[in-house]
């Protein structure tokens, strides 16, 4: 084993902190509302891409999902 190896191992992290805290900071009523209202938008026919347009439909919904996943879990104003 080189002294390389080693040594190698003292020098890797072992803990990455992270800047966000999901779920901690946030009225848990704002982000029921963030989620009801993404739900809504997902099911309802009136989209600002129509859903009958096979994948660029669900591309909005997915980005209303991806968005309202991030408002709910990682950030801490809502």
């Amino acid at each position: 084993m080189s002294a390389y190896s080693a040594n190698s191992a003292e020098q890797i992290p072992t803990v990455i902190p992270g800047t966000r805290q999901p779920l901690k900071s946030q009225a848990k009523w704002k982000r029921v509302i963030v989620v009801l209202l993404a739900f809504i938008y997902i099911v309802s026919p009136l989209d600002l891409i129509p859903d009958f347009i096979p994948v660029i439909g669900w591309l909005d919904d997915l980005g209303v999902l991806a968005w309202a996943a991030k408002q709910v879990f990682f950030n801490k104003d809502v």
